[in-house]
This record gives structure tokens, sequence and C-alpha cells, in this order.
């Protein structure tokens, strides 16, 4: 092969590689994609705290000390649905909230399908929000179900589907959970980003299936 041909055949492979890396696959029929892997359009958050990277949605406090959660929220509210996302947590804690509702400056209270780096997959957490007067806690414990699909270190597909009073989450194709006490039929979906140590969290393949009424 001539050298022309061989940077030219180069130049190719880089120009799919890169495409690769930001592209959003097609969502499943019925879904619709809320992310598109360049912009956060659809989504209220912290600018300082939330970035586009490699075709994923990246949340990370390691340069700004939280004093309290703050959240990366989807416009819109949503009652019954199914909603999936590969996530991947370097460090810390994270989570997913549903039907949850919006208070002040990136600030959610609510339900969480929660994670944390080496426990808590599969879990149900009660995110009560600063000084809101709610029990923060695990309501209903799937970790055990969990840690046997779980990537630590890796992404994971993260499905959470509520119908009614009930909510299942499933863990890269696994159920790990169903609870059937929740009492908001309808709320926000939003990313968590959790006081502590600087974390980083990212989130990338982002739809919802959203039942009519």
């Amino acid at each position: 092969m001539s050298l022309t041909r061989r940077t030219f055949a180069a130049s190719a492979a880089a120009a799919i590689a890169a495409g690769a890396q930001t592209s959003v696959p097609q969502p499943e029929p019925g879904f619709t994609s809320v992310f598109d892997g360049r912009t956060l359009t659809g989504w209220d958050f912290d600018e300082r705290l939330w970035m586009v990277q490699d075709g994923a949605m990246v949340g990370t406090t390691q340069n700004n000390q939280l004093a309290y959660d703050e959240f990366a929220i989807l416009r819109g509210r949503y009652g019954d649905f199914v909603f999936r996302t590969e996530m991947k947590l370097r460090n810390h804690r994270s989570g997913i909230q549903f039907r949850s509702e919006e208070l002040r400056e990136w600030r959610v209270q609510g339900l969480q399908a929660a994670a944390a780096q080496d426990s808590m997959w599969g879990c149900i957490y009660d995110q009560g929000g600063a000084d809101e007067g709610r029990n923060h806690g695990i309501v209903a414990n799937g970790w055990n179900a969990a840690r046997k699909v779980v990537h630590l270190t890796g992404w994971n597909t993260y499905e959470v589907a509520c119908s009614g009073s009930s909510v299942r989450l499933a863990l890269n194709g696994t159920h790990v959970l169903t609870y059937d006490s929740v009492k908001a039929r309808d709320g926000v979906i939003a990313f968590a980003l959790i006081a502590g140590p600087g974390m980083q969290v990212s989130f990338r393949n982002i739809r919802i299936k959203a039942s009519a009424g």
C-alpha cells in the first residue's frame, strides 16, 4: 500500500473511532433518548459540576467541594415509565432519583436508585434533602442480588421501572429489586452528586419510555 493510501486509511480509521466515541445508540422501540451525547439540552444543572465528555454526561466534584448533595435534573415530570441508562461510578456514591420533588439550587427529595463504590447498587434510598425534615436511608435493599452482576469499576446498565405504587430495579439485564410502597405518583428524574470526597460519575445512552397519561 502506498504512503498516501496508508495515511488516508489511518485518517479514516481515526475519524471512525472518534465518531464511535460520541455516537448515541438508537433507543429501543418505544423509548426516547434524553441525552444526545453532545450537549446537556433538556437538563437543569450546576455548570461547575456537569459536562459532556467522550459522549457521556459526566458529573464531578473533584474541584468543587459540595456543602450538600446536588443533582442534574431532567426537565419534566414522569409518572409510570421505564428509564434506562448506562452508568459508571468512579468513587463515593451517586444514584438516580425518580418520582422526586425539585427543591432549590439543584436539590431534590424523594426516592433514589442508589449506587456506591463498593455497595448500594440495587438499593432504594430515601433522599431527604438538607433541612427538609425527611429521613435519609435505605428503604429497600437489593444489594445481595446486584453484587452478583455489577461492574464496580466499569459501565452498568441501570433500569428503573415505575408502575402505580411499584418500582422495579434491574442491573445489567438482571432484576434485582421490587418495591411496592412508592407513595409519589409522579415527579422528576435526576442524577446525584453526593457531598463528601471529590467524586465522579458518568452516564450515557440515557432513554425513557413513558406511559400515556
